[in-house]
């Protein structure tokens, strides 16, 4: 081999040794690379299972993807789902929702009446979804990504919850009536020791009897307190046209004697400033409102130790008297502020009975009012009572008429299920704006704060004391319709809501279409009947 070959097979074969490390490195890149595009993949799917409720991904019916969550809440096995079609794990009610999608209805939206749907389980338990649908495209053709959570667990999680706060207020309540109780008790109990002291008998007799009386007075005064907190409303000889304005400047006087209400008073290191603008008349109760107003001013003096200012200011906007309590005091901790407005709650010394709050609570909302507080802490509070004018409030307002369900606000009372269910349902879709409660005390606390223009009532509650429950809203409002619902009697008679107090009674089964007439007669004031 000569000279120039042996060159030129020397250059080739060190440009093949270079590509080859060139292409070495290229695929120790590559593999870089690939390992983490893997490693984001497994997140990527990791984020994926973790995503809230049932994941699934469909394609022309067919399941192409289904998350974590979906395989578990329906017992199957994720090649068992991507072996079937949407329908198949449908509910045979819920086979139009196939059609709702696929036509494209409201992509990244809750469908429009069709909010909810119901997938059968391995088990063949049925469960009810609400649903979210996107549109997406999966290997470059359209698909759909549904996002659906479980109504039932929800529904579960939401009683839990309610359950704990009754149980709470209830443990709460009980402590103070046991912790009242036992000061009695002890009271009592030093004052029969002191009858049966060393002293005359008269001397001691009478003493403790004037101590006794006491007693009975504090449990008195306590007794007063409970029956305001729990009633539900005024007699008509109680509520007078008032003067804000004036029972403000008698509450300054209340609370704090030795303050004038002025543009700006002093009483030791308190100082209150006035600015009360002059308001339209309201109607209400003018002793248990100027409880309510003397009560936040000493809440406001005690949160001021050292001296501070407490500044009232009033004015009216949309119908209501605002009216402001404002302090510069230590105001209240966020761990603390929900829970202000709660029975027995307190901070102070055990002695303190925590009911003023509460009462204010109870009183305002008595008013159709609403009382809010906002503080933060070392910086001061302010209490706001929104209390409706004269010209307004629907307690003292008579029927406003209606034309029918649109633009309606309905209370459903019932404890779920699928009537409940679609009933909100189809009333929601005829414009009206419905809410279902699911307990006697959950049905007044929302009438004694929101206006409804109709009650439907579920005679089947089986936990609801429906009859009770509608003769307390007759009291609350007289002029509001009710209806009652899975009525029990004799078809065609009024026997039952007469009897229970109700406008309207619709037997079993219902008819949706005659239910919805008749309802829609009973806003516009005509006889259903």
């Amino acid at each position: 081999m000569g000279t120039d070959q042996q060159h030129t097979s020397k250059s080739w074969g060190q440009r093949l040794r270079e590509e080859n490390r060139g292409l070495r490195e290229k695929i120790a890149q590559l593999k870089k690379e690939t390992g983490l595009l893997q490693k984001e993949l497994r997140k990527t799917w990791k984020l994926i299972n973790d995503v809230p409720g049932a994941l699934f991904l469909v394609q022309q019916e067919k399941i192409v993807f289904a998350n974590e969550n979906a395989c578990r809440e329906l017992g199957y096995t994720l090649k068992e789902i991507l072996a079937k079609t949407l329908p198949d794990m449908l509910h045979p009610d819920s086979l139009s929702f196939v059609n709702a999608i696929q036509q494209g209805k409201a992509p990244g939206q809750i469908l429009p009446e069709q909010n909810e749907t119901s997938l059968t389980a391995k088990s063949g338990q049925t469960l009810c979804y609400e649903v979210r649908v996107n549109k997406t495209r999966y290997q470059g053709k359209p698909a759909f990504l549904l996002n659906m959570f479980n109504l039932d667990q929800r529904k579960t999680q939401e009683k839990q919850l309610r359950e704990s706060v009754k149980t709470e207020a209830l443990v709460r309540m009980a402590s103070g009536f046991s912790r009242e109780m036992e000061n009695c008790m002890i009271l009592l109990g030093e004052h029969i020791q002191e009858i049966q002291g060393p002293e005359s008998h008269d001397n001691r007799l009478l003493r403790s009897l004037g101590r006794i009386e006491a007693v009975r007075e504090k449990g008195a005064f306590l007794s007063n307190q409970l029956d305001c907190l729990t009633r539900a409303e005024y007699d008509p000889s109680e509520i007078t046209l008032l003067d804000l304005k004036k029972v403000l400047k008698e509450a300054v006087n209340i609370s704090h004697p030795k303050v004038t209400a002025g543009p700006e008073s002093n009483a030791d290191n308190i100082k209150i400033k006035t600015y009360l603008r002059a308001l339209s008349p309201v109607y209400g109760c003018k002793r248990e409102l100027e409880d309510v107003f003397a009560s936040i001013i000493l809440n406001a003096i005690e949160a001021m130790p050292g001296g501070g200012e407490i500044y009232l200011t009033t004015e009216e906007h949309s119908g209501l008297a605002h009216i402001y309590f404002q302090d510069n005091g230590t105001g209240i901790s966020d761990a603390i502020i929900d829970k202000i407005f709660d029975p027995f709650f307190t901070t102070k010394d055990r002695a303190q009975r925590g009911l003023g709050l509460t009462l204010a609570y109870a009183i305002i909302g008595r008013h159709e009012g609403d009382i809010r507080v906002m503080s933060h802490q070392g910086r001061g509070t302010t209490f706001l009572i929104k209390l409706p004018l004269a010209g307004s409030a629907p307690l003292f307002k008579g029927k406003t008429k209606k034309k029918g369900l649109k633009d309606s606000r309905i209370l459903i009372i019932g404890e779920g299920g699928g009537v409940i269910d679609i009933l909100y349902q189809v009333l929601t879709s005829k414009g009206s704006t419905s809410t279902i409660a699911s307990s006697h005390h959950e049905s007044l606390k929302l009438l004694r704060g929101n206006k409804f223009n109709l009650v439907i009532a579920d005679q089947n509650a089986p936990h609801i004391e429906t009859s009770k429950t509608i003769r307390e809203i007759k009291r609350l409002q007289p002029d509001l319709p009710v209806a009652l619902i899975n009525a029990r009697g004799n078809p065609g008679t009024r026997d039952v809501p007469i009897k229970m107090g109700a406008d309207l009674a619709i037997g079993r089964p219902l008819d949706i279409d005659r239910l919805l007439s008749l309802l829609s007669s009973l806003l516009a004031n005509e006889d259903p009947h």
